[in-house]
């Protein structure tokens, strides 16, 4: 659920730009004291592994495809704060080297992919306020818990998206028909978030959490899996052609980078090029969030 640039007015770009300036602040200030739970490399692996799913888009309905969001994936993993600096992390990345998602609407994709859906998936499991997950929050999450989290978190960033529409669209149909379409469309969508979370939790777990397991499984999925996903458009592209807000949709900035829409430039083997910028996203998350998390432990230290 992307949101590229020219659907929402400016102004209401602004302002999430602000909020998810200030959410990621507030996360950063928990993930301080949630790093003492989470082993080095862990951060850098789940990210791999969450943007190596988001490349996977299922059929959820005739003409509709799905993906994973993987908030509540990263938090399950992580907790609360170090979950949406991954999954914002990986929205960064995507943004700005895939062409995935809008530039001016970034701070939206961050407030309704890492932040809303971090939040609501933290309090289902029960990380709220100054709590932290005690001990490692691979082994204490449960699996009802897990199931809870990744469904709400779903329906949470459509909501987001759905009061945003309603005060700052700049065209389409009437708010309330597009609300209900957005809200429908992701039920599908958050049952596949549902069985998805809980079988890349229980392969973490096989795994016993070690990071190199992890980055290989992310591997597999972006160049093997990856180039086999569907094509239909997601959840809020199907609703924005539907509900005629897609023309509004402003060429990205970025459209002409060698790895824009996760194809290698100069690459013409439709799977082959698929692969390979999936390998090479796995590798430029990896390399990110190794980098400050590396940085954070130092300072962290100090």
């Amino acid at each position: 659920m992307h949101l590229p640039d020219g659907i929402l007015s400016r102004h209401a770009e602004a302002v999430a730009a602000v909020a998810a300036v200030g959410g990621i602040g507030v996360a950063a200030r928990v993930a301080r004291h949630e790093l003492a739970q989470v082993p080095a490399g862990r951060i850098a692996a789940v990210g791999a592994l969450v943007f190596a799913a988001q490349m996977v888009n299922v059929p959820v309905a005739s003409g509709t495809s799905g993906h994973l969001i993987g908030a509540a994936l990263a938090v399950a993993l992580l907790g609360r704060g170090l979950g949406i600096l991954t999954a914002a992390a990986v929205l960064v990345t995507q943004a700005l080297v895939f062409a995935d998602g809008g530039v001016s609407s970034l701070g939206v994709n961050v407030v309704n992919m890492a932040i809303v859906p971090g939040l609501i998936a933290a309090a289902v499991l029960g990380w709220v306020g100054s709590r932290v997950p005690e001990g490692d929050p691979v082994e204490v999450v449960s699996t009802s818990r897990l199931a809870a989290a990744a469904g709400l978190s779903t329906l949470g960033a459509a909501a987001a998206f759905s009061a945003q529409y309603a005060v700052a669209a700049l065209g389409g149909d009437a708010a309330s028909t597009v609300v209900a379409q957005v809200l429908a469309v992701h039920v599908p969508i958050g049952i596949a978030e549902i069985v998805l979370t809980i079988g890349a939790v229980a392969l973490v777990r096989a795994v016993d959490a070690r990071p190199l397991p992890v980055v290989a499984g992310a591997l597999a999925v972006s160049f093997v899996v990856a180039p086999w996903a569907s094509s239909s458009p997601d959840g809020l592209e199907r609703v924005a052609i539907d509900r005629g807000f897609a023309s509004l949709a402003g060429a990205h900035p970025l459209e002409g980078s060698p790895l824009a829409d996760y194809a290698v430039s100069g690459v013409d083997h439709s799977v082959l090029t698929v692969g390979l910028a999936g390998v090479l996203g796995v590798a430029m998350v990896l390399a990110v969030l190794h980098a400050i998390d590396h940085l954070a432990r130092v300072r962290v230290e100090r």
